[in-house]
Order: C-alpha cells, then sequence, then structure tokens
C-alpha cells in the first residue's frame, strides 16, 4: 500500500499518514462515454509504486484511489477509484494509467462455452477444491533468478507444481516448471533470498485423468471430456 500527497507536507487522514512525494494528475471528465474517463498519475520514475511496471507482471490488481482533501479539513471526498492498467515511461516520469472503476459495469460478463478441457478456476467455488488443503509451506534453498530451488518439493510428482502458484511474502508468481526441488516461476522475486519462507500450491492441466488421479474431484470436472472432435456445422460434404 503506498499512501501519497501532493502537499508539501506529511499529511494525517483518516487515522493514515500520507508522505509528501512528487505525484501529479491529469484532469477527468464524468461523462457518458466510460471507456474515456481514464485518468494519468504521474509519479518519480523510480518510486517504488511504478517499480512493478519495470518487468511488465504485477503480482497482484492495483488500485488507486483519489482523496481531496482541504489543508486543515477533517473531512475529505473520494473523487476517483480504479484500476491501474499501465504505466508508461517519458524522461524521468512514469505515468499510470487507470481505468474507472465503473468501465468495469460495461464489459461483456464471462460466457461458459463448450469445450473439452474444465473451464473452472483452480480452486474457485466451481472447482470445489479447498486451497489450504494442497497448500505446502516450505524455504528457499537457494535463488537464481526465477529458478528457486525450494525443500520437500522433490516429494512431489514431475510437474506437480506446474500452474499452480509460489507464494513469497504478499506477491505470488506463476509456477511454469517444476522438477525435484527445483521450482521455475514466470518472473523473479525481487525480495526472495536463501532460506527465506515461501509457500506453493499445484497446478491442474484441466484434463479428467488429472482431475480424477490427483484431486479426486470428477464430479465437479466441468468440462465435457467425450465431446466429439468433428465440427458438424464445419461445412464437409456427408461421406
Amino acid at each position: 500500500v503506498w499512501r501519497y500527497t501532493s502537499a508539501d507536507h506529511i499529511v494525517t487522514h483518516g487515522g493514515e499518514t500520507f508522505a509528501p512525494v512528487f505525484i501529479s494528475r491529469g484532469g477527468f471528465i464524468r461523462g457518458n462515454d466510460l471507456n474515456r474517463s481514464a485518468l494519468e498519475v504521474a509519479v518519480a520514475i523510480n518510486d517504488s509504486v511504478a517499480m512493478p511496471f519495470r518487468t511488465g507482471l504485477l503480482p497482484q490488481v492495483m488500485l488507486l484511489t483519489l482523496t481531496r482533501v482541504h489543508y486543515g479539513d477533517l473531512e475529505g471526498v473520494n473523487s476517483w477509484r480504479g484500476r491501474v492498467i499501465g504505466c508508461k515511461w517519458t524522461g524521468a516520469v512514469a505515468t499510470l494509467i487507470v481505468d474507472s472503476a465503473a468501465t468495469v459495469l460495461r464489459r461483456a460478463g464471462l460466457r461458459r462455452v463448450y469445450q473439452i478441457s474444465c473451464p473452472h478456476a483452480m480452486f474457485s467455488a466451481a472447482c470445489g477444491l479447498n486451497r489450504a488443503s494442497y497448500q505446502v509451506n516450505s524455504t528457499a534453498q537457494a535463488v537464481a533468478g526465477n529458478v528457486i530451488t525450494v525443500t520437500g518439493a522433490g516429494a512431489f510428482p514431475v510437474k506437480y507444481f506446474v500452474g499452480g502458484y509460489l507464494l513469497s511474502g504478499v506477491d505470488q508468481r506463476l509456477i511454469t516448471n517444476h522438477s525435484g526441488n527445483t521450482i521455475t516461476v514466470i518472473d523473479g522475486f525481487s525480495d526472495l533470498t536463501t532460506g527465506g519462507a515461501v509457500s506453493l500450491w499445484p497446478g491442474c492441466d484441466r484434463k479428467l485423468l488429472t482431475c480424477k488421479d490427483r484431486f479426486n474431484n470428477v464430479l465437479n470436472f466441468g468440462g465435457l471430456p467425450f465431446l466429439p472432435l468433428k465440427n458438424p456445422f464445419s461445412g464437409d460434404a456427408i461421406a
């Protein structure tokens, strides 16, 4: 959590302390077209709030709340809330692009389609598996970029954790490979060192056999494994 103020002194509001830093915002217009209601917030290029965008990978959704407070007043007005969707770099300035929270209401919802593999997200309500039951707590024996040696990971079958994720502190990364005690994640951790505590969760390839043999969860399998591969609407002549 970052709490910043554009004032030239420390500001205390709502029981929280806001630090004075270089920060400015562009203007925004409340109009009928929500897709144009984006906000740009400029910070220093080396500000820690902009650093996660250097790798192009955010460990979690980043949200922004803009509060206007008059000097000496106890009350403030939340004039903007939204989701940070990107960052652009110009000289010594990093500009965060913030999408209004209202735009979410205009987007089409997810639709379930007919498919052979399972469409459920791992550990979701539809999947039904208990996340805590599959959590593996351990330590990092060695860290080399995005390759982490995790104590005890070799006790699980090869690729058991592929598609799952590794948690270090509050940051998590997708696991792309697993063999023995070696875990490869999609991107490295900036603060994970040897001996650091980590937690791992297995992944799922969305196949029926994996659902049956690894998780004993066939009753919640959401795919159609026996769906014919031949598309009846492909326009082929009838033989």
